[in-house]
């Protein structure tokens, strides 16, 4: 009897033990002989962890419910569809390209992180996020996608690091509602405007390039943005747009050559410059307008820009503070305080 109650009690424990942390095995798929991924990760729908690793082209809408889901591509491998995930979960994607129809990603709640992702002529957005969605991409692209922005955020956030984002007819990243971006070491160009960010969002980017848009490099409304060591060059409008009642701080790095205005600050705005460059733009280095101000300081160099101003300020309610270490030409601001 007692050898009886000691086997029971050994199949009890292993049966708890199974329970309490169940392991999901690393399942292999090959998407050019027929596998697919949906197919895996829902063989391991028990378990709070799934883990696949892929090769070929998989033609296939991938939804994930995992707690956890890593997904790894190997070689050359791509999805010709798109990722989606609702709820509060954990995502880990690597080395794959997304292309295709609809979105390349849709993540509403919870956090996706992406490594050396490519997504990439997808019919939708790159990125589509939303509902305090948490969003990482490393060392990937987000180019030529239909969306028409590339990534679209509202009330969630971004982390975008030596990431390359062009070609898209709008919006380069679409930040709304309470969103937040981060870019450091990114590259963003070609776009109509590069970051656009509205209803209170706020964007920091530092040490990346946001060149050559069709429009503005960055657009502020109601928003806030810290600009560290950037270059903001070429873009067919205003570097930065600072407007409706939007606050940015430019430290370092330059705003030069762009087809209208270096800061463009109206509607009761205001920005900080120290130690920026801000040249060559065909209208001026900073226009102020509709009550708002500017303080440049710190080894700022606001040379005069090709309309002949380095700062231009339309009405007497715009205001300008120029500190002692900083560089500006010619200033038609009223009462200007050095």
């Amino acid at each position: 009897m007692k050898r009886l109650f000691t086997k029971l009690a050994l199949a009890s424990a292993a049966i708890i033990t199974l329970t309490i942390s169940p392991a999901a095995a690393q399942i292999f798929v090959n998407c050019d002989e027929g596998g697919s991924i949906q197919d895996a990760l829902n063989a391991q729908d028990w378990a709070p962890r799934a883990d696949v690793e892929f090769v070929g082209t998989c033609n296939e809408q991938v939804t994930l419910w995992n707690n956890r889901t890593t997904i790894t591509g190997l070689e050359e491998a791509t999805i010709n569809g798109q990722i989606r995930m609702f709820g509060p979960l954990n995502a880990t994607l690597r080395n794959m390209t997304i292309t295709g129809p609809g979105q390349g990603i849709t993540i509403a709640s919870g956090r996706i992180r992406a490594f050396d992702v490519n997504l990439v002529e997808n019919d939708g957005y790159g990125i589509s996020a939303s509902g305090g969605a948490t969003v990482r991409l490393s060392r990937g692209s987000v180019m030529n996608n239909g969306g028409p922005h590339g990534i679209m955020l509202e009330n969630s956030s971004l982390l975008f690091n030596e990431t390359q984002l062009s070609g898209h007819p709008d919006l380069g990243i679409a930040a709304v509602h309470n969103s937040s971006v981060i870019v450091y070491g990114g590259s963003i160009s070609e776009n109509h405007r590069g970051i656009y960010a509205n209803l209170g969002s706020s964007v920091e980017v530092s040490d990346s390039q946001v060149t050559y848009n069709a429009v503005d490099g960055i657009h502020l409304s109601n928003s806030t943005a810290r600009v560290t060591n950037t270059i903001i060059e070429h873009n067919n409008g205003q570097g930065i747009d600072v407007n409706d009642g939007s606050f940015a701080v430019v430290f370092g790095g330059s705003i030069n050559d762009n087809a209208e205005t270096g800061l463009y600050v109206v509607n009761h705005s205001f920005v900080r410059v120290v130690g920026t460059v801000i040249r060559d733009n065909v209208e001026y280095g900073i226009q102020l307008l509709n009550d708002s101000g500017a303080h440049v300081s710190e080894a700022a160099h606001i040379p005069e820009n090709l309309s002949g101003w380095a700062v231009f300020c339309n009405g007497k309610e715009a205001g300008l503070e120029v500190g002692e270490s900083a560089v500006v030409g010619r200033i038609k601001c009223p009462d200007p305080k050095f």
